[in-house]
């Protein structure tokens, strides 16, 4: 889902700029009021100016060098496709069906890849990723997103077909009992034992209707379960061909440049770059 920016919703808008100072006065990054806010509440930082902190604690690095223009610039509100200010929306340029399975290195520093844009681009953009993905899928010899959802929804029929059943059979007694013949109702009752063991002929109504709920809320518990089963994520059979950095340096990349070459955008912001590279972080 979209992540929409909301003004008013926290302590400090989504969208602020704050620079973020090491102990000794190094511009670190700049970075957004939710997580200055993040720092705040656990005393980590403390404000020294207008929209500027200094840590509190040793970090572990030291951000953005000072050549890394695009880290330390403040964003400005605006679609980067047309300059729209309203109605913004986050768009993850490595969509993040892949970029989860990543290391954590690529995980964690994905700023350069998270650009504004409004919601009629958006949507236009996500259907020409489509086709995209797809490529991707036929050049790593992977399945596409829709072929794996087939299958997905295959393997859940199968595994469910059972309680599936049972749900039509507990439907059909308890909406139609006054309406269909005593034989049928006797055959619905053998072929619900035969199925779950259960004889519900034994049941009144009230029985039969808490099992039906019961039945219904097992089946979406195992239909959610099966949802995250990973052997259905097109993303995670794509990240497991990439093997050395170079690999994923490439993958990204790529991204990119379908990004600006499929929507012009006039108004990235400063110093992004397709080639920007994670390849000076540790593996």
């Amino acid at each position: 889902m979209a992540q929409v920016l909301k003004n008013g919703s926290r302590k400090f808008d989504l969208s602020d700029n704050w620079d973020v100072h090491h102990p000794d006065g190094y511009h670190m990054y700049t970075t957004s009021g939710r997580k200055v806010q993040w720092y705040l509440d656990r005393e980590l930082a403390e404000i020294f100016e207008p929209n500027k902190i200094r840590l509190r604690f040793e970090p572990k690095g030291r951000g953005f060098s000072e050549h890394e223009v695009f880290g330390k610039l403040p964003r400005i509100n605006r679609c980067v496709v047309c300059g729209e200010e309203n109605g913004l929306q986050r768009h993850h340029i490595v969509p993040y069906h892949y970029r989860k399975f990543m290391p954590l290195k690529y995980k964690s520093r994905n700023h350069h890849d998270v650009a504004l844009i409004c919601r009629k681009h958006h949507e236009e953009y996500e259907q020409i990723a489509k086709f995209y993905k797809n490529e991707i899928a036929a050049h790593f010899k992977v399945e596409t997103i829709e072929e794996m959802n087939a299958r997905q929804i295959n393997f859940m029929v199968d595994q469910l077909k059972e309680q599936f059943k049972a749900m039509k059979l507990l439907d059909t007694l308890l909406h139609r009992y006054n309406t269909i013949p005593i034989e049928r109702v006797e055959w619905i009752g053998e072929e619900f034992k035969k199925t779950m063991g259960i004889d519900i002929m034994e049941m009144n109504f009230d029985e039969i209707e808490e099992l039906y709920h019961k039945t219904d809320k097992l089946i979406k518990t195992k239909k959610a379960e099966m949802m995250n089963v990973e052997n259905f994520f097109h993303g995670k059979s794509v990240i497991e061909k990439l093997i050395t950095t170079q690999d994923y340096e490439t993958f990204i990349r790529g991204w990119r440049i379908h990004f600006i070459q499929s929507m012009s955008p006039l108004y990235m912001p400063e110093g992004w770059s397709v080639d920007f590279t994670y390849s000076r972080d540790p593996k």
